[in-house]
């Protein structure tokens, strides 16, 4: 919802007449603040605080999902005022599916298949580019606890790891041939549980995954690759331990830089932060990757 409203928004300003341009300067406030908006509707509705259960038998959220969202007047559209977006119910009226997806066992309406929350997922447009991931790692660099920082590492799901159609880790991005390109997806799947800790603790992670929170436009081609700037992408990052799942927002705080060889394409290493509530940093990087077309 937060991000086709962005959508909506644009195409209602590009239907001209009085007022075009406050629309479309609404509009660039909320894709600006999707943050707070996904706040709004799903962190801060208690859905998250539900437990954990083992089977997907339905789970009453009517409650939660009444919530309203108030948007700040600004001179930017002084003729929309006192602006809110209530959700009161939500159907699912059809699905999208992969051409070459398979699907993905049912863990359960509160373990987020792998601790990763639903995503607004829109069909690969025209001129997208696809890839998956030849091979790769992720390391985990969190604050020290005892004395001691903790650690862990994880191999991604990949070619390399045998992973099957639908299963893969996987990219697509545009280049728009202006100067521009977007990043419009990069999903990056464990391939198998990590441990995660130091010399005084260790947890087992069973699975864990990256997942690019909405596309992000970057610049093409700059020194010979195409880059996204720190601090432009965001990402939602799950993972389950010990039958729960949990999930939340980190920001890329390294450049993200895709250059292409006659191998196919590689991602230079890059990292992504999250701060949590006691003010201390995890930061999750991921290491330099190969990655191949997908026909």
């Amino acid at each position: 919802m937060c991000i086709s409203l962005v959508h909506r928004l644009n195409t209602i300003g590009e239907e001209g007449g009085v007022g075009s341009n406050q629309i479309f300067a609404l509009a660039n406030w909320i894709n600006d603040n999707q943050h707070e908006c996904h706040n709004t509707f799903i962190l801060d509705t208690g859905i998250w605080g539900l437990p954990h259960q083992d089977t997907c038998d339905p789970v009453d959220i009517t409650d939660m999902l009444e919530t309203t969202w108030f948007i700040p007047n600004s001179g930017d559209w002084p003729d929309i005022t006192d602006a809110f977006i209530t959700l009161d119910a939500a159907e699912i009226l059809d699905l999208y599916i992969p051409s070459d997806g398979t699907a993905l066992e049912c863990m359960g309406p509160t373990s987020f298949n792998e601790g990763v929350s639903f995503l607004e997922i829109e069909p690969e447009g025209p001129g997208e580019v696809k890839m998956v991931l030849d091979d790769g790692m992720g390391m985990l660099m969190g604050p020290e606890v005892d004395g001691h920082p903790v650690m862990g590492y994880g191999r991604l799901r990949s070619l390399a790891t045998g992973c099957g159609p639908g299963h893969c880790s996987n990219a697509r991005f545009r280049d728009w041939m202006d100067g521009t390109w977007d990043l419009t997806g990069l999903w990056l799947y464990g391939a198998s549980p990590a441990e995660v800790g130091n010399q005084s603790t260790t947890i087992t992670v069973d699975s864990y995954n990256i997942a690019l929170e909405r596309a992000v436009t970057g610049v093409s081609p700059r020194h010979g690759l195409y880059e996204i700037d720190a601090g432009r992408a965001r990402f939602v990052v799950g993972a389950t331990a010990a039958g729960t799942g949990a999930s939340l927002r980190a920001t890329n705080t390294s450049t993200i830089s895709l250059r292409e060889s006659d191998v196919g394409w590689h991602v230079l290493p890059f990292s992504i932060a999250y701060t949590d509530a006691g003010g201390k940093t995890w930061d999750l990087t991921v290491s330099q990757t190969l990655w191949s077309f997908v026909q």
